[in-house]
């Protein structure tokens, strides 16, 4: 259960990196190569 919990707080973390390196990547013009860095971390 505890691990489930872990990973679903990670999940959220995950998505909000996401959104953070969108909107740069938007702003930048450079959505592909923010992917692929964000793939990475």
């Amino acid at each position: 259960m505890s691990q489930d919990m872990v990973y679903m707080e990670l999940q959220c973390l995950i998505n909000e990196k996401d959104t953070q390196y969108i909107v740069l990547g938007t702003l930048l013009g450079e959505n592909k190569k923010i992917s692929s860095v964000v793939t990475l971390l």
